[in-house]
């Protein structure tokens, strides 16, 4: 039983990783400290909420969390849109 609790542990955080690595990747570094948080946090919780969704519908973890970062585009796509975004 120990072990199973440890492999999901690992397994979150894991998810978790690439959830920041993702994010980390597409928010550009020139925008200000506080447009940058308030960004990170719409998107950590925008693919939180994707992750839901594809577990509800039987995906496995890993996999929920794949799909929810490759539903958030591409890099380059979505580096665009925060670019453009944070001119407003």
């Amino acid at each position: 039983m120990p072990q199973r609790l440890l492999y999901n542990e690992v397994t979150v955080m894991n998810g978790i990783n690439k959830i920041i690595n993702y994010i980390d990747s597409i928010i550009p570094k020139n925008i200000p400290e506080k447009k940058r948080r308030k960004i990170y946090d719409e998107m950590f919780c925008h693919i939180l909420d994707r992750i839901d969704y594809y577990e509800e519908i039987g995906y496995s973890e890993e996999q929920s969390t794949d799909k929810a970062i490759e539903d958030m585009g591409t890099d380059e796509e979505t580096k665009k849109q925060i670019s453009g975004s944070s001119k407003t």
